[in-house]
């Protein structure tokens, strides 16, 4: 078995009894005891937690709670557009049948307003037509006022 390491590591690791093996990249593997595995990167990396740990991990939890509500924020915004899409949807479409429904009124109209339309309807009713020089107009008088106006 070669052992293979570059020259800081394995002095770092003679000083702690460990033995050690070379991995790719320069990385050593120190075995302290059976189950004690660590893995060095050209420095010693200690198991204490700093301050400098705290504020990049405070840093990354802000930045993910922040895209978060970003995401929020946007996914809001669409909902709110597909909402206003859709019933400008229905509303052109109901623009479309009243449209359409005041066609037909008018057409109705237009039928029932005609002078052939009245005469028929007319001669339905057992009206005839009367010839304008045999008719007669009746004047009525204006209602005279019974009511006297005493009580001024």
């Amino acid at each position: 078995m070669a052992q293979l390491w570059n020259s800081k590591s394995a002095n770092f690791l003679r000083r702690r009894g460990a033995h050690s093996r070379s991995l790719r990249f320069g990385a050593a593997v120190a075995i302290r005891r059976p189950l004690d595995l660590h893995v060095t990167l050209g420095t010693e990396v200690s198991g204490r937690w700093t301050v400098e740990h705290a504020t990049l991990v405070l840093r990354i939890v802000l930045s993910l709670c922040i895209l978060a509500l970003l995401g929020f924020f946007y996914l809001s915004e669409y909902n709110q557009g597909v909402q206003i899409a859709h019933s400008l949807m229905d509303l052109h479409t109901e623009e479309q049948l009243l449209l359409q429904r005041n066609g037909v009124l008018k057409t109705d109209i237009e039928q029932g307003a005609s002078l052939q339309r009245i005469q028929q309807e007319a001669s339905q009713l057992g009206l005839i037509p009367v010839d304008p020089r045999t008719i007669q107009y009746i004047q009525i008088p204006a209602p005279v006022n019974t009511v006297s106006r005493s009580a001024s």
